[in-house]
């Protein structure tokens, strides 16, 4: 994968929160605002010190990509994160549970105007970075499906339609950090590997949200939670590859005869329709297997 200016094999870079210092979490200046700029001196220094620690964090490690660790003012829950980018989109923050698994403890939030780029999401962070790194650097943002599947849409009589204008504002938004440095744009669909899908034209919305993107753009499927463990279908059992262990049925991992998992068989497939750079697929908890479908000779997307 070609990374800045070098090729690498396996480039090295985090993925998701980073901890965040303890004297930056809970900090009352803990604040990003909307807007290009954090107007309060105190707030600019409190969010820039914080950036300039993950990323001599991430060097020292020796990371070949310095990613932004989601610095959006507090801890950043999940939570928070929905709340910090939906709020620049034109939603209000609460409506009805979250109809997703794993995260139905969360508000949905609701949309009832159109949907459009109300400020600069990411380019803050992206500035920051840039000032204390030389080496490339990865902004990381909610994904469209998840975005979608998530909203409490009042506003759009087409599910359809409200992809379509996620899209639209989120090209505007990696445009705008592309031409200013981004060298990586991952995009986290946590719905994914439960197999959940918008329709046909997810994959035409999603290229049509990376269109013209100078950055490379990468898909995270997150599978997991806050504590790590593993995921679960709306009907209840949980999965892992490990179908051998007693009295636990693992739905997902069970393979047809082809050799597919039900999580492979949703992501593989859609991902090589996609414009992507490269597939952030978590294994450490489920084993190669999962990966056994792409040595398949007749694969075809």
């Amino acid at each position: 994968m070609l990374v800045g200016s070098e090729d690498i094999l396996i480039p090295t870079m985090m993925v998701g929160n980073y901890p965040k210092p303890r004297w930056y979490a809970g900090n009352p200046n803990a604040e990003v605002p909307f807007g290009d700029y954090l107007p309060d001196s105190v707030k600019f220094e409190t969010f820039e010190d914080c950036i300039a620690a993950m990323v001599s964090d991430q060097e020292r490690a020796g990371l070949d990509v310095i990613a932004d660790g989601r610095v959006l003012g507090g801890d950043s829950p999940y939570a928070q994160i929905v709340e910090y980018f939906v709020e620049r989109l034109g939603y209000d923050k609460y409506g009805p549970p979250l109809q997703l698994p794993l995260y139905s403890t969360m508000y949905s939030p609701t949309i009832q105007r159109p949907v459009e780029r109300r400020a600069p999401m990411l380019l803050k962070q992206l500035r920051a970075l840039k000032k204390f790194t030389d080496k490339p650097v990865k902004l990381q943002y909610p994904g469209l499906a998840a975005m979608t599947m998530g909203s409490n849409n009042l506003q759009y009589e087409d599910i359809k339609d409200l992809s379509a204008a996620l899209a639209k504002a989120m090209n505007e938004e990696f445009k705008q950090v592309s031409d200013a440095g981004a060298d990586i744009i991952q995009i986290d669909e946590f719905a994914w590997h439960y197999g959940l899908s918008l329709g046909e034209f997810e994959i035409e919305h999603f290229n049509q949200m990376t269109e013209g993107v100078s950055a490379q753009i990468i898909a995270h499927v997150c599978w997991g939670n806050f504590l790590g463990t593993k995921g679960y279908l709306p009907s209840g059992p949980m999965h892992g590859d490990n179908p051998e262990r007693e009295g636990t049925e693992y739905v997902l991992a069970l393979r047809d005869e082809e050799g597919f998992t039900a999580r492979s068989k949703a992501c593989f497939p859609r991902a090589q329709k996609l414009n992507l750079h490269g597939l952030n697929f978590e294994i450490a908890n489920t084993g190669p297997g999962e990966l056994k479908p792409l040595a398949k000779a007749n694969y075809e997307a």
